[in-house]
């Protein structure tokens, strides 16, 4: 099979999801479902929520969700507020019997170090600071125990075919984002998964890639998901869906003007936020005070009357 775009040009596929199939791809079983044309056009399509960046679809296919903003004012902020998240995916039809979907970049926070978990404050679970309270795990062990049952909690006959590390990604990763931000100690861990399972009568097969990032002690306990990549076909046809979901997944183009100015927001929203969190520790630590002053004057009380002072 050949795919081109609509200028005719051929595209080259490239990583996380073809590194993912190679990976982890085995023969599948025979079956009667429908196969892509020898030759697929594909037209450029913007994100349309804020045009951040195009994607190449084929053509008759369909697109669904773009950039999510979460509102810092509700239980997902403002950790969760500061970068722009893509929720976006790319269907062959409306019951996405072939698709490709970019899931958001979520942080957790990990309190099992934190003071406050000694004494009860945040069990798994609670939020903190917009971030569920999560103990941080690898991208495999995420996967199985948070990824699956979030994206699948009705199907039937879920099974993982199987799982496999990549450590050159997490490599890549580690390296840009310490790179970028050389103050946090960044590390990473990268896992690709094939799953099978029945949904609405139809075996699909699905390929899973996560990266779990670790803020390092710098993050205190601050650790997340990024660039979590979700594709699926019928089982029997998955293998010969692979160069397409392929390419669209390697063909994304993100606009110049929109990153300059996401990644000045990010700056400004990153120094409003640590403004905010300034002013929650330093009312906290009011509050602690005054709560040791009053219980110190309750046990003085106390003593005086115990001892007849009063």
């Amino acid at each position: 099979m050949r795919a081109v775009s609509a200028t005719g040009r051929p595209h080259r596929f490239l990583p996380v999801l073809l590194i993912a199939w190679a990976l982890l791809a085995g023969p599948n079983p025979s079956g009667a479902q429908p196969r892509p044309d020898p030759v697929m056009v594909f037209d450029r399509v913007n994100e349309p929520v804020e045009r951040a960046f195009s994607v190449l679809v084929p053509q008759g296919w369909r697109i669904r969700g773009g950039i999510v903003r979460v509102d810092p004012l509700a239980r997902g902020g403002p950790a969760q507020s500061i970068a722009a998240k893509v929720d976006f995916a790319v269907l062959s039809d409306e019951d996405a019997t072939v698709a490709v979907r970019w899931l958001p970049d979520t942080l957790y926070a990990d309190m099992s170090a934190s003071p406050a978990a000694a004494h009860g404050l945040f069990p798994p679970g609670s939020h903190y600071q917009g971030m569920t309270v999560l103990a941080l795990t690898g991208a495999a062990d995420f996967t199985r125990r948070w990824l699956l049952p979030a994206l699948h909690p009705d199907a039937s006959e879920l099974r993982i075919v199987r799982q496999s590390a990549a450590p050159e990604v997490a490599t890549a990763h580690t390296r840009l984002a310490r790179s970028l931000i050389p103050a946090i100690d960044f590390t990473h861990d990268a896992a690709a998964t094939i799953i099978e399972y029945e949904d609405g009568g139809v075996s699909y097969r699905e390929s899973l890639f996560v990266v779990v990032e670790n803020w390092g002690r710098a993050g205190a306990g601050m650790w997340g998901t990024k660039d979590v990549l979700v594709a699926r076909a019928p089982a029997a046809v998955f293998d010969a869906w692979q160069p397409v979901l392929g390419i669209i997944q390697s063909s994304v183009r993100v606009d110049a003007q929109w990153l300059a100015g996401e990644i000045r927001g990010q700056i400004r929203r990153g120094e409003i936020a640590a403004r905010t969190m300034a002013e929650i520790q330093r009312i906290g630590r009011e509050i602690t005070e005054h709560r040791r002053l009053t219980h110190a004057e309750i046990h003085n009380d106390m003593f005086l009357a115990l001892t007849g002072q009063e």
